[in-house]
């Protein structure tokens, strides 16, 4: 394990372009809450002036406030998780490209190794992340029990992991970046449209949707549906089950001679 450790470490590195953007993906996400934690105060501050319907959201969904504020947060952070995804991909792929992924292979790795060390690199960026969204939640909130709907993390990490995982069989079946990208675009709308003309009960269980299940929307609240973080056992252990499947799909690309 620690091999394939430093193996990784040293690809990734010395690669300006997976830091820029791991960094910019953090950045953003610190310019977007402190953004909204200021507009949100400004509005709170400002309901003296007479009724208005952005006090109506503030009071309807009080977004910085524990314990609430881990499931919006974890909401509005899962909308960057694309920018993570774009870094998998990018990683895979330039394992084809440059033809690293077959030299590791001539070298003694196994194909589980191979796909072992860059599911650890999902791990890591998902904890990070999830480390984040722990930390701008603890500083930006605002009332008592702050550990009181941590569960959103939870939610949030879940998500990512599946969606990471999705992106990263994408890349090891396409070989391309810009190509994996795409499909990884496309397949969201297409997925969105499909479950549109089908029952709820099949389509909620398509990736993305199931992403969606176990961190809903908390803005739907104003529509009056339920916004419930649903963490089941069996979405759990659906997110599980869709890893496992997207790892074995790899490694049998992967053997089929699909290395490069």
């Amino acid at each position: 394990m620690i091999k394939l450790l430093k193996i990784e470490w040293y690809k990734i590195a010395s690669y300006k372009t997976f830091w820029v953007i791991f960094v910019l993906h953090f950045v953003l996400l610190g310019i977007v809450s402190t953004t909204m934690e200021k507009i949100m105060g400004s509005i709170a501050s400002s309901k003296g002036d007479g009724p208005n319907p952005a006090t109506l959201i503030v009071d309807a969904i009080p977004i910085f406030n524990f314990p609430s504020i881990y499931h919006n947060l974890a909401y509005i952070f899962s909308w960057f998780a694309f920018f993570l995804a774009i870094l998998v991909i990018i990683l895979v792929c330039n394992e084809f490209k440059y033809r690293t992924l077959r030299q590791n292979i001539i070298d003694g790795l196994s194909k589980w190794e191979v796909i072992f060390a860059k599911e650890f690199i999902i791990v890591t960026m998902s904890v990070i992340s999830c480390m984040a969204l722990l930390v701008t939640s603890l500083l930006l909130g605002s009332g008592d029990n702050m550990l009181w709907g941590i569960e959103g993390i939870a939610a949030y990490f879940l998500g990512l992991l599946l969606y990471l995982n999705f992106a990263f069989f994408i890349a090891i079946a396409l070989k391309n970046s810009g190509l994996s990208i795409g499909v990884l675009i496309i397949y969201s709308i297409v997925e969105n449209v499909i479950s549109t003309r089908i029952p709820e009960y099949i389509s909620q269980y398509f990736p993305i949707n199931l992403m969606s299940e176990i961190l809903p929307n908390p803005m739907s609240r104003l529509m009056g549906s339920e916004a419930i973080l649903d963490l089941s056992i069996v979405n759990v252990a659906l997110v599980i089950v869709y890893v496992v499947i997207f790892l074995f799909s790899s490694h049998f690309l992967l053997q089929r001679g699909h290395a490069g």
